[in-house]
């Protein structure tokens, strides 16, 4: 095993990396037909501390870092161009951290999809104004953020679901 995949195993443990051509070949993908290329590895953070510690190991090994949500994006934006670099898949960080009902503002981590958020909003009679990007209720709040997405329904009477965010934690 190399030095890169012993120190992320180390950070999130071996049961959230892979190193898997199987496994690399699927994070090439997402809706649209075109493959790019095959990230080195495959990371399943579950917060913002295994992230910063991910990024140190990749800025120290000169790795790109590819974020992906839930891999609905129809523009590619969520895998490697070209054949190297870390997928940083966010489907762990998927809770609902935060509802403040008075000032309106859920805080949530980046990987929740659009259904999940809006069908807990939903016990509260509030919705988020945009029902997920173009590609749908399964892609992920992050990935929608990261895409200024227009698409969805609620887009047309509310913006773009950027309009809607009032904070991001930011990690380096």
């Amino acid at each position: 095993m190399s030095e890169v995949y012993q120190k992320l195993k180390k950070i999130v443990s071996e049961r959230f990396v892979s190193n898997d051509l199987y496994m690399r070949h699927a994070y090439s993908r997402n809706v649209d037909p075109v493959l790019q290329g095959i990230p080195d590895y495959v990371v399943r953070p579950k917060d913002a501390k295994e992230i910063s510690e991910i990024l140190k190991v990749a800025n120290e090994e000169n790795i790109p870092v590819i974020p992906r949500g839930a891999g609905d994006c129809e523009f590619g934006g969520s895998k490697p161009i070209g054949d190297v670099g870390i997928v940083l898949d966010m489907k762990r960080m998927d809770n609902i951290v935060n509802l403040d009902e008075e000032n309106l503002i859920v805080t949530i981590e980046a990987g929740i999809s659009w259904s999940k958020l809006n069908e807990y909003l939903s016990q509260f009679g509030l919705y988020t104004g945009c029902m997920g990007p173009g590609s749908g209720l399964t892609a992920s709040v992050g990935g929608g953020i990261s895409h200024h997405s227009v698409g969805g329904g609620g887009c047309a009477k509310y913006g773009a679901c950027t309009s809607q965010l009032v904070s991001l934690e930011v990690v380096l």
